[in-house]
Formats: structure tokens, sequence, C-alpha cells
């Protein structure tokens, strides 16, 4: 359950960052960008919460793990869309610089909002 409200709230939060990077790096129609901002932040939550659940059942990570991880995550991604976007050199570094910020920060949000005690799916349970 805890999972799933914090899949919930990193969508949300993700889908507000990547609005705000919309807006700073182009002058377009604010319905595009949200539609934009939902469709291309759906498949990225999903496979980095996936991902940062994995280490957290199976790992005891730290928030400074989280983060470090979120901002190497959100390098790639915004790599990745900024090749596909077809971007510029300084949009490219800009649209980098944001990932790192936005998605570290969201690392750092998952790790508090899920709680709990991380690194205990490892412990075998004793009947």
């Amino acid at each position: 359950m805890r999972f799933i409200v914090t899949f919930l709230a990193t969508l949300v939060q993700f889908i507000v960052l990547a609005f705000i990077s919309y807006i700073i790096l182009f002058d377009g129609s604010l319905l595009l960008g949200l539609i934009m901002s939902v469709l291309i932040s759906a498949p990225v939550v999903f496979i980095g919460a996936t991902a940062a659940e994995l280490y957290y059942g199976l790992r005891h990570g730290k928030p400074g793990h989280f983060v470090g991880y979120g901002a190497a995550y959100g390098f790639v991604v915004a790599l990745l869309l900024a090749s596909i976007l077809q971007l510029s050199i300084p949009m490219i570094i800009l649209t980098c610089g944001l990932g790192v910020i936005f998605v570290g920060a969201l690392g750092l949000t998952f790790f508090y909002i899920r709680g709990a005690n991380p690194g205990n799916a490892r412990k075998k349970r004793q009947a």
C-alpha cells in the first residue's frame, strides 16, 4: 500500500516538475505542455519508482543514495528526452541540469514518503 501512495505522489510531483520545465524551456501552448508532461511522466516515474522500490527493499538505502541515484536517472532521462526533441547544446545542458535537480529531489521525497525500514525484504521471517 505504501508503494502505491508513494508512486502516485511521485507521479503528481513529476508531472508538476515536468510542466515547470516545459514552461522554462519552451514558449508553447500550456495545454500542449500539460499533455506532454503527463505522457512523459507516466513511463519515467513507473520505471524509476519500480527501480527505487527494488533498491529500497533489498538494500539499506540512505537518503543520500536516493538523491544520487535519482540525479543520475534524471540526467539519463533528460539526455534521452533532449536527443529525441533535438535540442541545441545550451538547451541540452539546461534540460540535463533541471533533470538532475528535479529527479534528485524526487528521489529524496520517495525515500521519506515510502517510510518503513529499508532493507527488510532480504530478512527471512521466523515462524
